[in-house]
């Protein structure tokens, strides 16, 4: 089959089953590809997104002393001068707040971090991908379509 006789002539619309048709069908592999290609791209808008809810601000519940109980307070006025101070602080996330979100903030050790901090990893995360986009545009050719994806997909979600 030549190309004039896969084109429609330019007067004709044609839709998209006719056009996969055409092309010899939408089969598992192509099925398969368009699910790997969904999940890989929004894997890395989840990636992105997370730097926003990262630098959103938790309340926390602190005690000074092992025998007090816990209050409510704000990591600016009461845990940050405390451990810069070396002074005893004990604090937990308040898990009854409102906008309470279980994100890594804590467990990164981000409390005390400025923000500037966490927007810094996400500017490093787009310059990689910049950088891979440029650099690592030769795999196809050399490779395949398949062979790539599968490797950059498989490096992108288990890094």
């Amino acid at each position: 089959m030549t190309d004039q006789e896969l084109l429609p002539p330019l007067d004709e619309e044609i839709d998209l089953d006719v056009a996969y048709q055409k092309m010899g069908g939408f089969g598992c592999s192509q099925k398969l590809t368009t699910l790997f290609l969904c999940v890989l791209r929004n894997s890395g808008l989840a990636f992105i997104y997370m730097f926003g809810l990262l630098t959103m601000k938790q309340q926390f519940l602190c005690r000074t002393n092992s025998t007090d109980e816990f209050a409510q307070c704000s990591a600016e006025e009461t845990i940050c001068p405390r451990l810069n101070q070396g002074q005893f602080v004990e604090y937990k996330v308040d898990t009854s707040y409102e906008y309470y979100l279980n994100n890594w903030y804590v467990e990164m050790d981000f409390v005390c971090a400025e923000t500037t901090k966490i927007d810094l990893m996400a500017s490093i995360y787009m310059i990689g991908v910049g950088i891979g986009a440029f650099t690592l545009s030769w795999l196809p050719d050399k490779h395949g379509r398949r062979m790539t994806l599968l490797l950059t997909g498989t490096l992108h979600i288990g890094v």
